[in-house]
């Protein structure tokens, strides 16, 4: 695909479906249409589109990082932003002109700016003469090279910690020091405190990708921080709304299939009466958990019902069918 110079109409209509894309409410594929703008640049990153189209990478990298979670869009997007700064010098510029800065603009204004300057018709109008400064910013603005070169790195930035993130780099350094006492046990409090809270987002998640990970790892060394763990778990699973994809996903499953379904079905010395996760409100499990563990560690016969194989297999069958959810959820976005 080459970077050719769009018609007024063709501009309104990738500004509008920019603008869904940046507000979260995409009229069409958002991955489609970011790739196409990847393409795009890279095709012709020293060409004529190269302004709007690295003004427009720039200002969807949130997005494409927080919602679509791509790995190859991620990386398509930066590597046309790289080769954008490779047509670049941030030196080339002796002042005397405005620069367009990421850190002025809304992200709506900057998509429809950023379309807009793939018009010819745009760019004769931000001429230094003819544009109107009380609105708008003249071209030089715009194309400035050290203007766009900040902008293409601070893209750049962005869609690579997003790529380090999928793959789960970084997002639990130093949570053990979080989550866990000065006597190495479980912090099961603290730890379903952040679980639970899914509107936090990173943290929520993190806290989540931590239990996963010390489940998988073994690191559990006692039967007490096992199931600590697991219904930490699963508290952050089924109080999850949205939904999480890479590396989260992958490692909440991993850490749920430690658990025996099959020992579930053996008869139990609890009876057929529901066990406690089954029987419990979603919404009412942070608090029971945590005072399961808090202040002090249950009784031997509480701590054999939460531990009963039939009691983990209900959490860990409710936590398998809200990944299918989750998988679901993410395949029709």
């Amino acid at each position: 695909m080459t970077a050719v110079v769009m018609s007024e109409d063709e501009a309104a209509d990738l500004a509008g479906a920019l603008c869904g894309i940046v507000s979260d409410y995409p009229m069409d594929d958002p991955r489609r249409t970011l790739q196409d703008c990847a393409d795009r640049l890279a095709a012709d990153p020293g060409g004529p589109g190269r302004a709007g189209l690295v003004v427009i990478l720039n200002a969807t990298s949130p997005y494409a990082v927080a919602r679509i979670e791509s790995s190859e869009l991620l990386a398509d997007m930066a590597a046309a932003l790289r080769a954008a700064l490779r047509t670049l010098d941030a030196d080339a510029c002796d002042g005397g002109h405005p620069h367009a800065e990421s850190a002025h603009w809304d992200a709506e204004e900057a998509v429809t700016a950023g379309a807009r300057l793939l018009t010819e018709e745009h760019r004769a109008y931000l001429d230094p003469d003819e544009y109107d400064e009380e609105y708008d910013l003249p071209l030089e603005a715009w194309t400035c090279p050290k203007a766009l070169h900040a902008i293409a790195a601070e893209g750049v930035e962005a869609l690579e910690e997003g790529l380090r993130r999928l793959r789960g780099e970084g997002i639990t350094d130093g949570l053990d020091e979080r989550y866990l006492g000065p006597d190495g046990r479980v912090d099961v409090r603290r730890l379903v405190q952040a679980g639970r809270a899914w509107w936090l987002g990173i943290e929520a998640s993190a806290a989540g990708l931590w239990t996963a990970r010390r489940i998988v790892s073994g690191e559990a060394a006692t039967p007490r921080d096992r199931l600590a763990l697991l219904l930490a778990l699963g508290v952050c699973v089924s109080a999850w709304q949205e939904g999480l994809g890479d590396p989260y996903l992958p490692a909440m499953e991993a850490a749920i299939g430690t658990v025996d379904l099959a020992a579930g079905e053996s008869p139990c010395p609890h009876g057929d009466a529901p066990h406690p996760w089954a029987a419990t409100d979603r919404g009412d499990r942070p608090s029971l958990v945590t005072a399961l563990f808090t202040p002090n560690d249950p009784s031997a016969e509480t701590f054999a019902l939460w531990a009963c194989p039939r009691n983990l297999a209900d959490l860990a069958r409710e936590c398998l069918a809200d990944f299918e959810s989750w998988r679901a959820m993410r395949t029709h976005e």
